[in-house]
């Protein structure tokens, strides 16, 4: 075909690029033309059938009048691009065969671009033992641009996208990734943004509690989400995830349900950077970054579960870590400091920086939140025994402030030996550096103040 030309597949109509048969430009060259699959029209490319573009050219599967094109792709199926500017434009539908391992290869990309409303921009359907793969060269390389509210991918068994850029150029768009029993899916080395930088609504990659899916090494911005993770349904499995990135996001993991295990990971610039609501199972964060958030992490466990934080760095959000229900956060080595409030754990929820407990918290850097160190309210239990924190506060304010509701018997005298209080690095006065009461029902009419015993302060460092 010469360059400039155009094929179109006018409705009722199909186009089939046979098996082992090849479109391209003329002398075996990239064609930079177009191919134009009207509503209620066809294009299948059979197993060994390859199109190869170069350039400004386009294959656009169109919708219009209420009748959507359609592009058929077989097991063997080729489509090379090999400009940047390349593109496959799926307005309309997208079948892969049984079978088949669908994919763009080179250096074009992608786009979908349903009319159709979210719930209704169902236009990927697949057979069974399918793939959509997409495979770029780094970070920078867009291979999918998504303008439409939701790309379901709920037929495909596998999913892979790897050394890529992900355009969500919709104000609502999202990448939903429902794959068929027993598949899984890849994402490493990707990044999802916007078209223009700047932040919008997209949701992300929504996650639906598959137990095969492997998330590391990726970088999510401005959206509302940056993962949305519902746990609860498919498997009920946990997520986890590998040195990736939030950035501006509202949420930058929002997740329900399950649990959640955090490596290497960085929260930056979100108002959430992480939430999660509903947890039933154990949670980690682990050698992980949580800055300049208005929330660090809130997370709300069931009543089963637990988080444990490993040696973060958690500074200059609002509020560090926030947490609720009846279970245990514990905190061991790294940095929750330089914020408005280090931690908060409400409504039954227990705290742990003690070197004696299970899990082993303790000798964690909680220095100079401007505000409060640690806050409760209505909080169960308080564990700081051998933690060899470095609590001290900032002037004129305290370590710790609230109610706990936990302890049996008042007035209560709390073994917290080792840690630091305060610049001069004496013992902990009620009143001056800490103000806590105990409002367990032995405690009433007017509660008890708990005092806070510690004849050895002292603070210790992770090696």
């Amino acid at each position: 075909m010469p360059d400039g030309s155009n094929i179109i597949v006018h409705p009722n109509a199909t186009l089939v690029i046979d098996e082992d048969a090849v479109l391209e430009g003329c002398d075996g060259s990239f064609w930079d033309g177009t191919i134009h699959v009207k509503e209620n029209a066809t294009l299948i490319i059979k197993n060994g059938g390859t199109i190869r573009m170069s350039g400004n050219g386009n294959i656009l599967i169109d919708y219009a009048n209420g009748y959507a094109g359609l592009l058929e792709y077989e097991e063997g199926a080729n489509i090379i691009f090999d400009s940047y500017n390349t593109k496959l434009e799926v307005k309309g539908n997208l079948y892969i065969d049984d079978n088949a391992n669908f994919s763009i290869q080179g250096k074009g990309y992608i786009l979908f671009n349903s009319p159709l409303s979210d719930g209704t921009c169902y236009n990927i359907s697949a057979g069974t033992n399918t793939s959509f793969t997409l495979q770029g060269e780094n970070q920078n390389h867009k291979k999918l641009e998504i303008a439409q509210p939701s790309l379901y991918m709920h037929d495909v068994k596998n999913v892979s996208i790897t050394d890529a850029k992900v355009i969500m150029s919709g104000n609502t768009s999202r990448l939903s990734l429902h794959y068929a029993s027993g598949g899984s899916i890849s994402i490493d080395n990707i990044l999802i943004t916007t078209s223009t930088g700047n932040k919008t609504s997209h949701r992300g990659i929504a996650l639906y509690g598959q137990s095969n899916i492997s998330i590391e090494n990726s970088v999510f911005r401005n959206g509302m989400y940056g993962i949305h993770a519902m746990l609860n349904y498919t498997d009920g499995a946990p997520l986890t995830l590998t040195n990736c990135a939030f950035y501006n996001n509202d949420r930058g993991l929002n997740v329900n349900d399950k649990g959640i295990t955090l490596n290497y990971c960085t929260f930056d610039g979100n108002g959430y950077g992480v939430y999660a609501d509903g947890m039933t199972f154990s949670s980690s964060l682990n050698t992980s970054i949580l800055n300049n958030n208005t929330y660090g992490a809130k997370y709300i466990s069931a009543s089963t579960g637990g988080l444990y934080i490993y040696n973060p760095e958690i500074k200059y959000n609002y509020l560090g870590v926030d947490y609720s229900g009846a279970t245990k956060l514990s905190a061991r080595c790294g940095q929750i400091k330089n914020n408005t409030y280090g931690i908060n754990f409400i409504s039954g929820a227990s705290l742990n920086m003690s070197q004696n407990e299970s899990p082993t918290g303790g000798k964690v850097n909680m220095s100079s939140n401007s505000e409060l160190n640690i806050s409760t309210n209505y909080g169960n239990l308080l564990f700081l025994n051998s933690g060899y924190n470095n609590l001290q506060r900032s002037p004129n304010k305290k370590v710790i402030n609230g109610i706990l509701t936990g302890y049996n018997y008042c007035p209560k005298n709390l073994a917290v030996q080792s840690n630091r209080w305060n610049a001069s690095n004496t013992y902990p006065v009620s009143g001056t550096d800490y103000t806590l009461n105990d409002d367990n029902s032995f405690c009433r009419p007017g509660g008890s103040v708990i005092f806070l015993i510690d004849n050895t302060p002292t603070y210790g460092i992770c090696s």
